[in-house]
């Protein structure tokens, strides 16, 4: 993990960024957050403001768990809508839920990245794209550095993003064009071949089976 922390402090090195890096407190692996905070009087107007308050980071841009010791040194990223109040002690039902896919897929490593990076359990769009500069820049960089061949992409936004979200959806199959294994959650295949773009048609939550879309 160490040398993983270096890989992706270099990539906002080239951006000009210095983000807060904190590993996870009972397993191995690390999150990256911005250096911005919610105020108190920000996080008052949270419903569930406690799960933020030792952790008031206003953006998550990636998250690193290492589920395995498996000699398949393989990694299994899940592109997932914008982040919750899962912290380096605590995690939420998504990455829970992505965790326990991998393992059953026999990867050994979680990386989650969100296709926009403010954490908030519910966000409006304007809030979400007006502070997704470095989000964005950070994904190109990183989604375009996976090639390695066991390696794996899991598109997990939610139902109906493809709709609203084309131009930057299209982006993003630009940037995985390197990365060999794409799949979807909870899709059928007649499904994925029938949208206009091969997005999750399901939800993520509950959902135990992925489709591979290659």
């Amino acid at each position: 993990m160490k040398e993983r922390k270096k890989e992706i402090e270099k990539i906002f090195n080239s951006l000009n960024i210095k983000p807060k890096i904190i590993d996870l407190s009972s397993s191995d692996g690390f999150m990256v957050f911005s250096q911005e905070t919610y105020t108190e009087l920000e996080l008052s107007k949270f419903k569930n403001k406690d799960k933020f308050t030792k952790y008031p980071y206003k953006h998550r841009y990636f998250a690193s768990y290492k589920i395995s010791n498996s000699d398949n040194n393989n990694s299994l990223t899940f592109i997932l809508y914008n982040p919750s109040y899962a912290n380096p002690e605590e995690n939420d039902d998504s990455i829970s839920n992505c965790i326990e896919l991998a393992k059953k897929y026999s990867y050994s490593t979680v990386e989650i990245v969100n296709l926009f990076s403010l954490r908030q359990t519910t966000s409006k769009m304007k809030d979400l794209n007006d502070t997704n500069n470095i989000n964005k820049q950070f994904l190109k960089k990183y989604i375009s550095s996976i090639k390695n061949e066991k390696d794996g992409i899991v598109l997990a936004w939610g139902h109906g993003k493809e709709i609203k979200l084309k131009d930057y959806i299209n982006e993003i199959y630009e940037w995985k064009k390197n990365c060999k294994h794409s799949f979807l959650i909870g899709v059928d295949t007649d499904e994925v071949n029938n949208c206009d773009h091969q997005t999750d048609k399901g939800i993520l939550n509950g959902i135990d089976d992925f489709k591979n879309i290659d």
